[in-house]
């Protein structure tokens, strides 16, 4: 099976969920990354196709994403759905798999580890190929950390091969990418106490996007991207020659106060 492990040494990966939480309805949107030939080709032609199942703590009701798909290139796909908001109350959790459509007698991934040799598995009909792993949402209340067009400039992923801190990725030109080892994404996501994960996971991505900023002397050349933005906020704010704390906590409005603040409403400081 392809997932995190070493198993077959392909990507199998969701990336930038997006949930927009409305009255009625929840849209629900993520990008699917397969590098692997094998399941690629069978998701182009009809041997296996992408599944999303989800399910609510609080409701307890479960079902299928129907998905709607849309190709980036050709290692990613943009996966969009729509939930009754009716059926759903509190943490929601999304896990999105490969599965096979059709009986394969004698599969095999020519990625696969070494200790596999050339052994071959017969697959059935719904078996198991990939696992992407969950992300999860609050139907309560969408979590969005940053009002735009800031909130352009990043996306928060979920990476199985991340297994241990928060990592920061300013090499793109659109946006900065901020990684999560699974379970702390998951947290992340449940969009408990926002001022909270704001301080301690924005600021710093912030800081350090502030910081290549300042190492790359200005903003690139390519209009819309995350350095263009971030330049013209500092601008229209007037916030030029700050240390880099400071221009973070001044565009993010004081999110470390806030979360103190946060936390005394919630009685963490009580004897």
């Amino acid at each position: 099976m392809l997932d995190g492990s070493d198993d077959v040494s392909s990507e199998f990966l969701v990336l930038n969920p997006t949930i927009d939480v409305g009255v009625d309805h929840v849209s629900i949107m993520f990008d699917v990354r397969c590098d692997d030939p094998d399941l690629r080709w069978l998701l182009e032609n009809g041997g296996a196709d992408i599944a999303a199942r989800w399910k609510c703590s609080a409701t307890m009701r479960n079902g299928q994403l129907q998905l709607e798909s849309t190709p980036l290139t050709p290692d990613v796909v943009r996966y969009s759905a729509v939930l009754d908001h009716q059926q759903l109350d509190g943490l929601v959790t999304v896990f999105v798999t490969s599965l096979a459509t059709e009986v394969m007698p004698a599969f095999s991934f020519s990625r696969q580890h070494h200790d596999y040799g050339q052994a071959v598995f017969e697959i059935g009909k719904g078996d198991l190929l990939a696992n992407g792993g969950t992300f999860s949402f609050d139907a309560k209340k969408k979590y969005d950390p940053m009002s735009p067009p800031l909130e352009s400039c990043f996306r928060f992923v979920r990476r199985s091969d991340n297994k241990r801190f928060v990592k920061v990725n300013t090499s793109g030109d659109e946006f900065v990418e901020v990684s999560f080892p699974p379970k702390v994404y998951d947290d992340f996501a449940s969009g408990f106490a926002p001022t909270i994960q704001m301080s301690t996971v924005v600021v710093p991505a912030l800081m350090h996007a502030l910081e290549e900023l300042k190492r790359s002397d200005g903003p690139a050349p390519t209009p819309g991207g995350w350095r263009t933005t971030i330049s013209q906020i500092i601008e229209d704010k007037k916030l030029g020659g700050r240390d880099s704390i400071e221009i973070a906590q001044a565009i993010l409005e004081d999110p470390i106060a806030a979360a103190f603040k946060q936390l005394t409403s919630m009685g963490a400081f009580d004897d």
